[in-house]
């Protein structure tokens, strides 16, 4: 991103804001007379249930099992710890009505308001992580809550915004306070204020992900945090997330945590080689990742699920694994989203051999997993072809697809 200019002292109000936001943050925690349960999966596709004694980044999870169970509690190593998904989570006070979405660099996602400016950076708040420090530096996108428009095209060397009445104007954003943005447009600025403002594609850079082990966390309400130091509780969670800064916040607040050790790369984060859409009929469609092709979250059998790939018969996508990975995991299903006459055939490949066929897969059904052996393969490929109506409704979704590499 291009430098940026510094922005001018903080107003009253904004350093009252400001004020409100330091580093070390603490919220209340949320009172719960039933310790909360929470799905484990290991990476060898274990599956326990159980109350999350404590858990770190850096040394996997403690489970109490449930009673009955000869062993009461069993641990799991980080570089073994593949997910944990909160079992019926509850409601707490969440970022639903908040009025921006913040997407970073890193992959986070943050469903705040903002609160001021501090620096060069903006104050925003969640009801769970209270009060944060943004650096614009860090963000790719910021977009009204209630207009989920498909992004802007990223270009390098220019913010770009789009005014609520569809305007799109090309510049530098100078400055961003609680009120409005300064956009530099060749040699005039002008002040925007955020209520003209549908969404904003920052200039183009890099992803930031985290080096080393680190822990994706996703919060009730749709906002992600990236932590790369974590201490768990039964009661809540420390963690240093966002440019550093150490927050605190509930279990209620946690609908799922994954463990990022290198063991596990989730098809979703790979760019493919390769993807062709032949529909018989209508547009082509786009390759679903962690989305629907339709831009719908993953849904099959009445759950929704946070990571995975989607297409649309007749599809053709391509990986290279470079010999790299032991296994492929995942669940195929039809996506909740499509009609009843989906029904389509499923082919995996490693290399040119099949290693996995499901035929006729349709609505309604419960996913069907796959678990196949990649050893020494380059390429991957999932081929979705049509079944008894051709393309009709083939929304097809692989949840949970994932690549595994030995210890």
């Amino acid at each position: 991103m291009s430098t940026r200019q510094s922005m001018p002292v903080a107003t009253a109000a904004a350093r009252a804001a400001g004020a409100l936001a330091c580093i070390a943050t603490t919220v209340a925690l949320a009172e719960s007379s039933t310790p909360a349960q929470f799905d484990a999966r290991a990476i060898d596709g274990r599956r326990l249930t159980g109350i999350v004694l404590r858990a770190s980044h850096d040394h996997g999870v403690v489970l109490q099992l449930p009673p009955g169970e000869t062993t009461r509690t069993i641990e799991i190593e980080p570089d073994e710890l593949d997910t944990l998904t909160r079992i019926a989570p509850r409601k707490p006070q969440d970022a639903s009505d908040a009025p921006w979405l913040l997407e970073f660099r890193s992959g986070e996602r943050l469903r705040a308001e903002f609160v001021g400016h501090e620096g060069e950076s903006l104050l925003a708040h969640h009801p769970a992580l209270s009060a944060l420090r943004i650096p614009l530096d860090r963000l790719t996108r910021i977009t009204r809550a209630d207009a989920p428009q498909a992004p802007l095209p990223a270009e390098e060397e220019h913010d770009v915004i789009e005014l609520a009445n569809g305007d799109v104007l090309r510049g530098l954003i100078t400055v961003a306070t609680r009120t409005d943005i300064a956009v530099q447009i060749n040699d005039e600025s002008r002040t925007i204020p955020w209520e003209r403002i549908r969404r904003i594609e920052l200039a183009a850079a890099e992803d930031a992900t985290p080096p080393g082990k680190f822990v994706r966390i996703d919060l009730v309400g749709g906002s992600r945090i990236i932590a790369n130091e974590l201490r768990w509780s039964e009661t809540s969670i420390e963690a240093r997330v966002l440019a550093g800064q150490r927050v605190q916040l509930p279990i209620d607040a946690i609908a799922r945590a994954e463990w990022n050790t290198g063991r596990r790369i989730w098809l979703s984060d790979l760019p493919p080689v390769s993807h062709d859409s032949r529909p018989l009929f209508g547009p082509r469609w786009p390759l679903g990742r962690d989305r629907g092709p339709n831009d719908l979250p993953l849904r099959a059998h009445g759950r929704e699920y946070a990571r995975g790939v989607a297409l649309h018969s007749a599809a053709r996508v391509t990986y290279a694994l470079q010999g790299d990975f032991d296994r492929f995991r995942a669940a195929v299903a039809i996506d909740d989203s499509a009609g009843d006459w989906a029904d389509a055939d499923v082919r995996i490949l490693a290399d040119d051999r099949e290693v996995a066929r499901i035929d006729h897969v349709r609505r309604g059904e419960p996913p069907q997993p796959i678990d196949v052996d990649v050893r020494g393969a380059n390429m991957l490929t999932i081929r979705i072809e049509y079944a008894a109506h051709g393309d009709i409704d083939d929304r097809v979704d692989l949840l949970d697809a994932a690549l595994i590499r030995g210890q």
